[in-house]
């Protein structure tokens, strides 16, 4: 027998067997007061109301929706043994997914999806825009009461620093990112490279822009980032990458 729930915001969740809807009470995910369903049953009632059955027959749990590995056992466990990601619904919210992506920064061998991607990204330039903006705003007096530059360059910092910092997480997502599309890391490294080379064929003021090298640089440099965002908004792939 399967069963459905109502979270808070009263959307149906579900179904799930009677063995994962106890351990779900058991978490504190839902409640004797949640209102539950049998499939196919009657209207909704307390679950305490209910007595759940565990007459269905087993039917392997699909892989983990973060890690994309599979999940063992005749039932979906409640954390992901691979990842250690919670594995019920409710908790994939956009700030969990960010953080994680944050405390995996070392990690280069896993997967990312699409939505851990792009929570990261989110905060993460919404930190380094809102700190841009404590620190501009008094460096603005600073220069023009005429202080001692060293309190531009200490507030400068309020931007600096923290892009130092991200530098990791965020090549660490992105490559895994790339894993989840089936496409090796080593890829991240190939777009870098030609985006530093249209860079600095831009900057090199020798150059003359009509030179066929010159323009040829840039476009690939330009397609490379793009094709790399392009990747990074498609969803995942569950092949195994290489």
């Amino acid at each position: 027998m399967n069963y459905f729930y109502l979270n808070e915001r009263k959307e149906v969740q579900g179904p799930f067997t009677a063995g994962q809807m106890r351990r779900m009470m058991a978490d504190g995910t839902i409640n004797g007061q949640t209102l539950a369903s049998e499939a196919g049953g009657g209207g909704w009632q307390p679950l305490e109301s209910l007595t759940l059955a565990d007459d269905a027959p087993a039917v392997a749990p699909g892989p983990c929706p973060h890690c994309h590995e599979a999940l063992e056992g005749a039932e979906e466990p409640a954390v992901c043994p691979h990842c250690g990601r919670n594995l019920h619904p409710g908790t994939d919210n956009l700030w969990q997914n960010a953080v994680y992506a944050f405390k995996q920064m070392f990690d280069f061998r896993g997967r990312a999806t699409r939505r851990e991607f792009w929570s990261f990204i989110l905060y993460s330039y919404l930190a380094q825009y809102a700190l841009a903006f404590v620190a501009i705003l008094p460096g603005m007096t600073v220069v023009k009461v005429g202080h001692f530059d060293t309190a531009w360059f200490a507030l400068m910092a309020l931007v600096v620093l923290p892009g130092l910092v991200l530098i990791p997480p965020k090549l660490a997502v992105t490559v895994r990112r790339l894993h989840d599309r089936g496409h090796s890391g080593w890829w991240l490294l190939l777009v870098l490279v030609m985006s530093f080379a249209a860079l600095r064929v831009c900057d090199n003021v020798d150059d003359e822009p009509g030179q066929w090298y010159h323009d040829a640089i840039i476009a690939s440099g330009a397609i490379a980032y793009l094709a790399l965002i392009v990747q990074m908004l498609l969803p995942s792939r569950r092949a195994p990458h290489s």
